[in-house]
């Protein structure tokens, strides 16, 4: 289960990337108990022994036959904030009266569930520095709106990440034009893969795209 897709599971987490961009993850999900810490699991290995497995020597035979990675991608996507800071800035930016609970993530992605009155939903921002101009990620905006700023916004509305009965997810896409992507989603239920428990989102279009476009997606990716 990806990591980034908070969900009503367990997951523990062990990425190790070497100097040239050779990675070693590994993973275990399990069967949530509330709140997964690595103290509070349902998984049988702890997070040190996952990390142990992932910086085994074992692995440098395996990647030393593999394909160098291309420069291009080493430095395209350099994810700049952890999930902390990230899950920070999304509490700052809310709407007034907007309670917040769980929240979570890894470098690059946060997400913090929030309850309007209305029930609880999930929302998650995907936060990457791009290089400016960079062409693939400019195929990806090849269609979305150009804001006079220059800002590039793509709009989606469909059904969640995961598939959980009756789950919508509202999400807006930002790339701006000195690389920085603002991905933020919403979700009609508290977490991914889980069933919707509300018509819609807390939080609609607009207010989406304006978190997304706030400025302190900027400061705090450069500090």
């Amino acid at each position: 289960m990806d990591e980034k897709r908070p969900s009503g599971a367990d997951v523990l987490s062990a990425l190790l990337t070497g100097k040239d961009g050779r990675q070693v993850l590994v993973s275990e999900t399990g069967v949530s108990r509330g709140k997964a810490t690595a103290g509070n699991t349902s998984l049988p290995l702890r997070l040190r022994q996952l990390s142990a497995i992932a910086s085994s020597p074992v692995w440098d035979p395996v990647l030393t036959a593999m394909p160098a990675p291309p420069v291009h991608d080493q430095t395209a996507v350099i994810p700049r904030m952890t999930g902390r800071q990230i899950s920070h800035v999304i509490r700052q930016l809310l709407p007034a009266g907007m309670r917040t609970a769980q929240s979570g993530g890894s470098d690059g992605f946060g997400h913090v569930t929030v309850d309007d009155g209305h029930g609880k939903s999930l929302v998650a921002v995907n936060v990457q520095r791009w290089k400016a101009g960079d062409a693939d990620i400019a195929k990806l905006f090849a269609k979305a709106e150009t804001l006079p700023d220059g800002t590039r916004v793509s709009i989606r509305k469909g059904p969640a990440s995961g598939g959980g009965k009756g789950a919508v997810e509202w999400s807006v896409d930002t790339l701006r034009k000195d690389g920085l992507r603002v991905v933020i989603s919403a979700v009609n239920a508290r977490a991914y893969q889980l069933p919707g428990t509300r018509k819609e989102p807390a939080l609609d279009i607009r207010q989406l795209q304006q978190i997304a476009l706030d400025a302190a997606w900027g400061r705090a990716a450069l500090s």
